[in-house]
């Protein structure tokens, strides 16, 4: 029993420190400066310790369980068809062996922090609890967001207070930085951070909202997204707001209700054209006038012609593309510094889209097999949801909240590579916690 009651505390701790994802602290490379790293790396431990004391393991939904297996063992097969180049591989002080290692971790720990939440999570009035301490905290994000914005218009006394706040929250530099682009980005490292953060937390806040009948919780929360001037997060909340708008009419989904929803889709669209916002998905598309899609674009397309020109099927290894993808830089690339920075060896080789990493790291066979751990979840979730869509379960909200998480969480992965994303795995784990309190409740039935 006390092992349970820690184990929720850490979980909460773990969601207190999501948000914050820009620590300074390097001592374990990006993951260090994940604040949530720290007690989730606690829950996984007492998880573990539990599991040895009682000697099995809670298998709360087989198919998910295997697939997992299969990503980490897939892993290791690519390891093993690569390990001469990986032994070998050098570059910016980076070895190839290590670099494996390091991200074979991240991806170990991200799928065990997924389970240790399920197998800590055990009724639906939890995942209400939680769902309201996830409503605070965005809170507490929006609250110093907007303390943020009167740092950067009044200066004074705010501006002092905030840098000096920022010495605390933020790797060197990062407040300076961003007070000169006037871009709100609360306790995260950067818009596009907050923007992801806000993406995959914000369908439970909205479910919260909805019914409970707070809406102001979801007015407050666009007010700080609009703000981050984060355009991916501007198209995530678009498509977002979409579903969960799908979810709460038609309580699951299937092609019947797309069809019914594209006078709605329509109207969305209407409104985007005869709005600014137009522009700004228009701006995601132009890589010869913005430096920054340059930068994506072409990290990605040197990822694509490195996988294509080695093994498409089993990839090159975890950790492995950036010892090889700045000899594919696209010369279009170069009117991004970032891209000239990558070039001249100053920054390591970058991709911004972990679909793409996991592809060439791990090839085709490794992203099918990571698709389909999503697709799984997304699939049974939503099975789930017709079920209490039709016999009016009054928690049914959870399960919409839950699938657009999952599906928010898929999003980000346009944006960032890093496996070291918490979003991600708390996204994950609270899925696999409502099909495994589902599952269970059958089993009772």
């Amino acid at each position: 029993m006390r092992d349970i009651v820690t184990m929720n505390r850490l979980f909460f701790l773990a969601l207190l420190m999501l948000p914050f994802n820009a620590l300074p602290l390097y001592f374990l490379g990006s993951i260090s400066s994940e604040g949530s790293f720290y007690p989730l790396l606690g829950l996984v431990t007492l998880v573990s310790i539990n599991m040895a004391r009682q000697g099995r393991i809670l298998i709360f939904d087989r198919a998910v369980l295997i697939i997992m297996l299969l990503i980490l063992v897939f892993s290791l097969i690519s390891l093993s068809l690569n390990f001469s180049s990986i032994r070998n591989a050098s570059y910016m002080g980076r070895f190839g062996l290590i670099r494996f290692f390091e991200q074979f971790f991240q991806l170990l720990l991200g799928l065990f922090i997924s389970y240790s939440i399920a197998h800590c999570i055990n009724s639906n009035r939890q995942l209400f609890n939680i769902s309201k301490f996830i409503v605070i905290i965005m809170g507490f994000v929006v609250g110093f967001g907007i303390f943020q914005g009167i740092s950067y218009f009044l200066g004074g006394v705010f501006g002092l207070l905030h840098t000096f706040i920022g010495g605390i929250l933020f790797h060197d530099g990062i407040p300076e930085k961003m007070a000169a682009l006037g871009r709100i980005h609360s306790v995260s490292q950067e818009p596009s951070l907050l923007s992801m953060y806000i993406a995959v937390m914000c369908p439970f806040v909205i479910g919260y909202s909805i019914k409970t009948k707070r809406y102001y919780h979801i007015v407050f929360m666009t007010i700080v997204l609009f703000l981050s001037y984060s355009r991916t997060g501007y198209v995530a909340f678009f498509l977002l707001a979409f579903l969960i708008f799908m979810l709460f009419k038609f309580g699951y989904l299937n092609i019947s209700k797309f069809i019914y929803a594209i006078p709605v889709l329509i109207l969305f669209v209407v409104i985007i054209l005869f709005t600014p916002a137009i522009t700004i998905f228009i701006s995601l598309l132009d890589a010869a006038d913005n430096g920054s899609n340059a930068a994506r674009y072409a990290g990605v397309f040197s990822a694509i012609m490195l996988w294509l020109d080695n093994n498409i099927w089993f990839g090159l290894g975890l950790g492995q593309t950036g010892f090889q993808s700045a000899d594919y830089l696209p010369a279009w690339g170069f009117i991004s510094k970032e891209i000239q920075d990558v070039a001249d060896g100053e920054r390591w080789p970058f991709i911004h889209n972990l679909l793409i990493k996991i592809l060439v790291e791990n090839g085709i066979i490794g992203i099918c097999l990571w698709l389909a751990l999503f697709t799984n979840v997304l699939l049974k979730l939503n099975k789930i949801n017709k079920i209490n869509y039709f016999r009016k379960d009054p928690n049914a909200w959870i399960g919409y909240s839950a699938f657009a998480s999952v599906v928010a969480s898929i999003l980000i992965m346009f944006n960032r590579e890093l496996l070291s994303n918490m979003n991600i795995w708390i996204s994950l784990g609270l899925a696999l916690a409502y099909i495994k309190i589902h599952n269970k409740d059958k089993k009772m039935n």
